[in-house]
């Protein structure tokens, strides 16, 4: 599997160095989306914002049933409790 992965991200760094112009004629493009969404610093200015992150929900209260209960102890073999 690390061939086949080694060869893909390969392939994705050719083609973003072909789309940013190669090596005689590079350019950031800022109008670019795709370049424009990958810039972190660009003459000394950030450019990248992180992405709004969604609040979590926060977990479900347990039922009131469960707060209530108390320990009963189980029942012997025998009928009695223990």
């Amino acid at each position: 599997m690390a061939p086949q992965a080694t060869e893909a991200i390969g392939n994705n760094f050719w083609h973003l160095m072909d789309d940013l112009g190669q090596a005689e004629n590079f350019n950031i493009d800022m109008e670019d989306e795709i370049v424009y969404n990958m810039v972190v610093v660009k003459d000394g200015e950030v450019k990248w914002m992180p992405p709004h992150l969604r609040p979590q929900a926060a977990p479900p209260a347990p039922p009131a049933a469960a707060k209530e209960s108390k320990h009963q102890p189980e029942p012997s073999i025998s009928g009695g409790t223990m």
